[in-house]
């Protein structure tokens, strides 16, 4: 009886310090009271800013929130999204990859890392047909970016930001 008791805390013990590694979170310990409180309230007034469209406020507000918690992902997504929205192309994509880094089951901001690499595609066709010979066939070329466009059209009718393409994403981040 004794031996099952000490598996089931065992194996009670290691499902919990998996779950922990999973969620890939700044743990609150490791920072103290007045930390978290400050954490709290610059998130709390960043994303208050961030949802009435004050990017440049939010985008303050979040970077305090990272030199407090490296790691806060809700700051560094949203960070992403800020610069995606200011077509900051490659710090979007720093941004979401932290965030990835920080919790690689973050699924919209793999979702929005890849929208931005999408947006870079682009720019690197067009950027490829304008500075290539004018008789070369570019019919493939021209299919991929009339599909991009395609997409960023029909994404737009729908949908007005990255967090709202997200948002219809099923999985937990």
């Amino acid at each position: 009886m004794r031996f099952y008791q000490g598996v089931a805390i065992l194996l009670i013990t290691v499902f919990f310090s998996g779950c922990s590694l999973l969620t890939g979170n700044v743990e609150p310990e490791t920072l103290d009271s007045d930390a978290l409180l400050d954490v709290e309230l610059l998130s709390t007034k960043a994303d208050d800013f961030y949802k009435n469209n004050k990017r440049d406020e939010a985008k303050q507000l979040y970077l305090e929130v990272l030199s407090i918690a490296h790691d806060d992902t809700n700051a560094l997504y949203r960070l992403g999204n800020i610069h995606f929205q200011n077509e900051s192309f490659d710090e979007a994509a720093s941004f979401f990859m932290r965030a990835i880094e920080t919790n690689p089951r973050f699924s919209k901001a793999h979702y929005n890392l890849a929208i931005v690499n999408l947006m870079k595609a682009e720019q690197n066709f067009k950027f490829y047909t304008a500075t290539t010979d004018p008789t070369s066939d570019l019919s493939a070329v021209t299919n991929i970016l009339n599909d991009i466009e395609q997409f960023k059209s029909g994404r737009q009718k729908n949908i007005s930001s990255l967090d709202k393409i997200a948002g219809h994403i099923d999985l937990e981040r």
